[in-house]
């Protein structure tokens, strides 16, 4: 599946929310930057009270951009370091529709963890650039 197939996807995942749906329509004007390999969707079934781990390249001094996009069963949080452990960015807000995005000094992997803070399960995809 390619970048704009999985752009479409996420806009009909994203079930009609504005902030969601703007992200996403940026995201398909500005194509491919950050994520070393080119866009990532990924879909993921998290149970209640459990995280997911993922390890992400980045390019170096590209505009890198992350997306959780939830089904609405359950609030999702977000937390982004880098190689060494520094916090890139960190969400706790109440919902399951994050953005993250930075520009990474060096090529590198980046530790994403998305935590389930509610009660069911949430199917979320996860999104890069």
């Amino acid at each position: 599946m390619d970048a704009e197939a999985m752009l479409t996807a996420a806009l009909d995942y994203a079930g009609g929310d504005p902030a969601v749906t703007g992200l996403i329509e940026d995201a398909q004007a500005e194509g491919s930057r950050g994520r070393i390999g080119g866009a990532s969707r990924t879909l993921s079934r998290l149970p209640a009270g459990k995280i997911d781990l993922f390890k992400v390249p980045f390019y170096g001094g590209r505009f890198a951009e992350l997306a959780v996009v939830g089904d609405g069963d359950a609030n999702l949080d977000l937390l982004v370091t880098d190689e060494n452990g520094n916090t890139i960015c960190l969400d706790k807000t109440y919902t399951d529709k994050i953005y993250c995005s930075f520009t990474p000094a060096w090529d590198g992997y980046f530790l994403v963890a998305v935590a389930n803070q509610g009660r069911k399960r949430n199917s979320y995809y996860i999104l890069t650039n």
